[in-house]
């Protein structure tokens, strides 16, 4: 139907108009009241920031059962002795027990302290005429540089036990217990390959100090 610009239309038309005018203000005014909601519903945050401080320290002890250092005598009396020599891996006659508690991973160093040195205080052995092994018995699993075959004695750091490809050695008593057997004159491994009766020493006592240290392993 066509629309005719007569009175009535112009006031229904009018009425349109007003009325979409008071919709679209109800719309605007009914979102202004939801963003409103919105804003009074945020979460308002405050915070406080804890620090935390972890200090880590290495607790290592050595202990040889039986109480104090041993003294290891070997006793040489006949040409036997003198041509093989005494001690060796196993013979628990020339031995000390040891374990080693530690909250760190650990190596072993041997180092003679002292000259091999008589009781005149002026004649001296080679050092390298004693020798060490060691027994591993811990429940950890080390590298033993010393299992069977003797290194010797020496002025220098001689590393028996360390860890084993990378694996952790910190543990208790029981992780980490051995024998360290000394024998003298046999020529095995590195030692000196002249027996004592060939190097012809003069007789007598001689008498040397061995330490055997724990060192912290960093890697």
């Amino acid at each position: 139907m066509a629309y005719t610009n007569s009175p009535q239309n112009r006031t229904v038309l009018l009425k349109s108009i007003s009325s979409i005018q008071k919709m679209k203000k109800k719309i605007i005014l009914v979102s202004l009241l939801l963003a409103g909601s919105f804003c009074a519903n945020a979460q308002v945050e405050k915070s406080k920031t804890v620090t935390i401080t972890a200090d880590l320290q290495t607790s290592m002890q050595f202990n040889m059962p039986g109480g104090g250092s041993p003294n290891i005598d070997f006793e040489f009396r006949t040409i036997n002795n003198f041509k093989k020599g005494l001690g060796g891996y196993l013979n628990s006659n020339y031995a000390f027990y040891g374990q080693i508690e530690s909250t760190a991973n650990w190596k072993l160093i041997m180092q003679a302290k002292t000259n091999f040195t008589h009781s005149d205080g002026a004649t001296t052995m080679k050092l390298d005429n004693l020798g060490v092994t060691v027994e591993w018995r811990g429940k950890n699993k080390v590298y033993n540089k010393a299992k069977k075959r003797p290194l010797a004695v020496s002025k220098s750091s001689v590393l028996l036990l360390d860890q084993y490809r990378g694996r952790t050695n910190a543990g208790t008593k029981k992780d980490n217990e051995f024998n360290v057997f000394f024998e003298m004159g046999t020529r095995r491994g590195n030692m000196n390959q002249k027996s004592l009766y060939q190097q012809n020493l003069k007789k007598g006592k001689y008498q040397v100090e061995v330490d055997f240290i724990t060192v912290e392993n960093i890697r």
